[in-house]
């Protein structure tokens, strides 16, 4: 079983590796050639394959280019912009649907804030000007717009904001799903040819959202009332836990940033083990083993849902339930293979998460650390203590497999990452951990809610104070497109060694037993 288990599990990585090769080639021959010349490049590699009477491998090159075609042409369907016979200069009302959770844009001291709103546009109405002479006339509309909304509009119930700044008497959750009716002003064309962008001015209509993204309104608004009295630990705890960062102070966002903690404040699969431990640990103590599988995936569920279905946590999710599985038929894949199986689900079920820069990330680092991760921890056996050892590879793993994107996109690297995620990553989890304990003892135990928030503070404090430290460590800037490829040709020639040392240490090996 186990044997034909890990076949079937290396046919699954051929496929994923196809699908992304094939996203790769369409997508690049749409911007010079078109797609028709990223099909016929995959149906010769296909044909070739089947002469050559590899019927195997050309199976798993049909399925993987039929992911990757289906991926792309989701993707590109879920994220067009906004389409409507309007003059989108005279559009002066748009209705539709929410898609997705507002996203706070951030803002200088002294300016307004907004917060970031995608919007399935329906309905648009042009005209009804100040002076009132302009004709109003509907219009029907198709696809995504981008709606600044202003931030008194969407925290009018959240704790610690005044019911009466929003100047309405009333406003919906801004939860996804809801039917909402915003007046708004163009905002200037579109964001890197995507979306259209407008700004709400005032919100004349809504409808109450599907009956389950209501009450995950609710769980959501009550859990920001429970932790607000927390302080500084219940804003991280909130960013931790429900991806929200409205109390979370601006000095330690940005010095997660700055020390390459980016991605512990990014919703990911830290958080999710964590959760899922937690969940099999009760299960044990209910029903044993399968209790606890079971628990594992619903708890991990449970949390996706509450916090919101990143792409991250997506990737998460589908890899935490496909190791479940394989434990379950006693088919345990190797790593790589269950998370080539994860990107295919992914990219079948969500397709428009493999176009943005979580899906990426996400993957590449965790890639990476099942790859140059392993080979680095092996190459360095014996050289650092093994708790030491092996968070240093990983997180070495996750920077050299990220660090192309991260200079592509953001020009520069963050070398203080490595030491402060080993460093941070440890205070993270506990900290994480001793809040949603904090936050059950709270529900069972009201009085206690002070005293625990004054624990959690006395734990954040210092986790705060290391990552102001390694946020002193400077970046390396790198921009452009020559310092992407330098990059990428180090990091190809860092893993090329790792397996040239990792091939002799074997050879040595061999020759060893060969002389007993």
């Amino acid at each position: 079983m186990v044997v034909s288990g890990t076949v079937a599990a290396r046919a699954v990585t051929a496929k994923a590796v196809t699908a992304l090769a094939v996203w790769a080639a369409l997508g690049g021959a749409a911007l010079f050639y078109g797609k028709t010349a990223g099909l016929v490049t995959v149906t010769a590699v296909f044909v070739y394959t089947l002469v050559k009477r590899r019927k195997k491998g050309a199976l798993a090159l049909l399925l993987g280019a039929a992911a990757g075609i289906w991926g792309l042409y989701r993707s590109a369907e879920a994220a067009r912009p906004l389409f409507t016979l309007a003059p989108v200069s005279g559009i002066r009302v748009i209705s539709g649907k929410i898609a997705g959770a507002p996203a706070i844009t951030g803002g200088k001291q002294g300016r307004e804030r907004y917060y970031r709103l995608f919007l399935e546009a329906e309905e648009v109405t042009t005209g009804g000007g100040a002076s009132g002479d302009e004709k109003t006339a509907c219009y029907s509309a198709q696809g995504k717009a981008i709606v600044f909304v202003p931030a008194a509009f969407i925290e009018t119930f959240f704790p610690d904001r005044l019911y009466s700044r929003s100047g309405t008497g009333g406003m919906p959750f801004f939860v996804q799903g809801e039917s909402v009716t915003f007046a708004v002003y163009p905002s200037g064309g579109t964001v890197r040819e995507g979306p259209t962008v407008f700004t709400a001015e005032k919100v004349l209509a809504w409808k109450d959202p599907p009956r389950g993204d209501y009450i995950r309104g609710i769980l959501r608004l009550q859990y920001r009332r429970l932790i607000f009295g927390w302080g500084r630990a219940g804003g991280l705890l909130l960013a931790l836990t429900a991806a929200s960062r409205e109390y979370l102070d601006v000095n330690t966002a940005e010095a997660f940033t700055a020390a390459g903690l980016a991605h512990v404040l990014a919703l990911s699969g830290m958080h999710l083990s964590i959760i899922g431990g937690g969940a099999a640990f009760l299960g044990r103590r209910l029903g044993g083993r399968k209790a606890a599988l079971c628990c594992t995936c619903a708890g991990a569920a449970f949390f996706v849902w509450f916090a919101g279905g990143s792409p991250s946590l997506i990737r998460a999710l589908i890899f935490l339930c496909l190791s479940v599985l394989g434990r379950v038929l006693y088919l345990p894949p190797a790593p790589v293979n269950t998370l080539s199986a994860a990107f295919l689900v992914q990219m079948i079920l969500f397709p428009q998460d493999a176009s943005s820069l979580s899906f990426i990330l996400s993957y590449g680092a965790l890639a990476g650390i099942f790859l140059a991760g392993k080979l680095l921890e092996r190459v360095l056996a014996g050289t650092l203590p093994k708790p030491v050892l092996s968070p240093f590879a990983a997180s070495t793993g996750a920077q050299l497999a990220t660090a192309p994107v991260m200079v592509y996109s953001f020009g520069c690297l963050m070398p203080g990452g490595i030491i402060a995620s080993m460093a941070v990553s440890p205070l993270v989890s506990l900290f994480l951990g001793a809040g949603i304990g904090a936050v059950f003892v709270s529900l069972l135990v009201p009085p206690l809610c002070g005293f625990l928030g004054i624990v959690l503070n006395m734990l954040c404090l210092p986790l705060e104070k290391l990552v102001f430290l390694f946020a002193r460590i400077p970046a390396l800037k790198i921009g452009g497109t020559t310092g992407t490829i330098l990059v990428t040709a180090e990091v190809i020639l860092i893993y090329v060694g790792l397996c040239f040392l990792r091939a002799a240490e074997r050879k040595k090996l061999y020759v060893r037993f060969a002389r007993l």
